[in-house]
């Protein structure tokens, strides 16, 4: 009977095991988000997975390419690296970005209901694309990285070492919204659906060449549906962030109206007045200031913390959104 219950054990313990196939962990309150291109220290106690199958019959000539990820109350962080044999974006291939070098990850959070046979293509609809193309003007040359924004739903940045790229996107989680319009919440251990792509292309080639985590395109491209992509779990497993900075927490300050569009309005005492982005950017920065209500309308769309100041004495900081 012992050792039935032992195999029983075992069984269960197994299926666990395989329940996800990857696993997104926890960054501690405190670790500086930089998403430039460059690994922190951090990444080198993350898992990675590779990215090393085939889609379809086509034949990429990656010699390495994984991806990583991790999440904090805001983003979930993914880093994403290649070893490659030739570089060859839009610029270098004369075609359309997703036809030429550069990655492509996807999200598909309709938990409970991921074999929906949906995609990103047919949007809003609990599935996601992030996918910003380099840019010619600041990737052309040998070494270089470059950050941005895309839609208000993540930011990226990626690197360049000839031929080889370093990518991180910062999705916010309140944008990853189900097909119900319900924010994914990672504190009550779902498993999502994942899928990380990397379009390979080579001087002189006539088509696309991608290698997959996990669809292989036994029925379609991620973009299309996503039934075949992987599935990830939360945890709450926290990474040890090392030497990271530390980042203002939220406190209880009270601004509005938030969503805003061109101003704050602050019930606190105050006269100097910091904006930062996801990424620990300053955007803006005011100083003797008059007043609580503060002009914001020279902000982009996204995501921002502002943290005051009263005669060089930090009062607390707050999360906002402009439109």
């Amino acid at each position: 009977m012992r050792k039935i219950y032992t195999l029983f054990l075992a069984c269960i313990f197994a299926v666990a095991a395989i329940a996800q196939d990857a696993t997104f962990y926890k960054l501690p309150d405190g670790c500086e988000i930089n998403i430039d291109g460059i690994a922190e220290d951090y990444w080198a106690d993350v898992d990675a997975y590779n990215i090393e199958q085939p889609f379809q019959l086509e034949e990429p000539t990656l010699m390495e390419c994984t991806w990583q990820a991790v999440w904090n109350d805001t983003v979930v962080i993914v880093l994403l690296t290649v070893v490659d044999d030739y570089y060859c974006p839009a610029w270098c291939s004369g075609v359309e970005d997703w036809n030429s070098d550069k990655p492509e990850i996807y999200f598909d959070v309709n938990v409970g209901n991921l074999d929906d046979g949906l995609g990103p293509s047919g949007a809003p609809n609990g599935h996601y694309q992030v996918a910003p193309p380099p840019i010619q003007d600041v990737l052309d040359i040998e070494n270089s990285r470059a950050s941005g924004q895309g839609p208000s739903e993540f930011y990226y940045g990626y690197s360049l070492v000839d031929p080889d790229e370093t990518w991180e996107y910062a999705t916010l989680i309140e944008f990853l919204l189900s097909s119900d319009q319900v924010i994914l919440d990672p504190y009550a251990a779902p498993t999502i659906g994942f899928g990380a792509t990397f379009i390979d292309r080579d001087e002189g080639d006539t088509g696309r060449k991608r290698a997959v985590w996990m669809n292989v395109g036994e029925v379609d491209e991620s973009w299309v549906t996503m039934d075949a992509c992987g599935e990830v779990d939360f945890s709450t497993d926290e990474v040890d962030c090392g030497t990271g900075i530390y980042t203002p927490q939220v406190s209880n300050l009270n601004v509005y109206p938030n969503p805003t569009m061109d101003y704050l309005q602050i019930e606190a005492d105050f006269n100097e007045v910091v904006i930062t982005n996801i990424i620990g950017q300053e955007a803006l920065i005011l100083r003797d200031v008059k007043g609580t209500r503060i002009d914001i309308s020279s902000l982009e769309s996204g995501l921002y913390f502002i943290s005051l100041y009263n005669n060089s004495k930090y009062i607390g900081t707050a999360k906002f959104t402009v439109e």
